[in-house]
């Protein structure tokens, strides 16, 4: 399973002075805080869910859990989470290709074969006299 996540966060006035000191900077405090905590929140929320649960069933409800252990991890640090946004979810490799062979499955056949085209009579030119020939037989095959 392949998912990003946007994390939308503010640093809490009260606690300012106390993540700059542990962290020296807004970059350091993403790198350092908001990065590792969300990655290791959404590994585990997608640990128990399935990959057809991530990608289509359960994709709010997987989202709504995410963005609640995100804002209770980093509350406590100074870290005010605002948003978290779970985007670009695409199932893995596996189901991709059960997917694939079960819409090629079940897909009905595209239609009877077409006949073969009437015989279409050939140009004349000036002066000349030729008879039509019968146009070429066409097969055709379904997928």
């Amino acid at each position: 399973m392949y998912a990003e996540v946007t994390v939308k966060w503010a640093v809490v006035p009260g606690k300012s002075v106390e993540l700059y000191k542990l962290a020296g900077s807004e970059d350091a405090i993403q790198q350092r805080l908001v990065f590792p905590d969300s990655r290791e929140i959404v590994r585990n929320v997608f640990a128990r869910y399935t990959s057809e649960q991530g990608y289509a069933s359960d994709r709010e409800k997987i989202n709504a859990e995410i963005a609640t252990l995100v804002k209770e991890r980093l509350a406590p640090r100074g870290i005010d989470v605002t948003t978290v946004n779970l985007r670009n979810v695409k199932p893995s490799e596996a189901l991709q290709a059960r997917s694939t062979a079960r819409s090629s499955s079940s897909r009905p056949p595209s239609g009877p074969p077409r006949p073969p085209a009437p015989p279409r009579p050939s140009p004349t030119g000036a002066g000349s006299r030729r008879r039509a020939s019968p146009a070429p037989t066409r097969s055709s095959t379904t997928r």
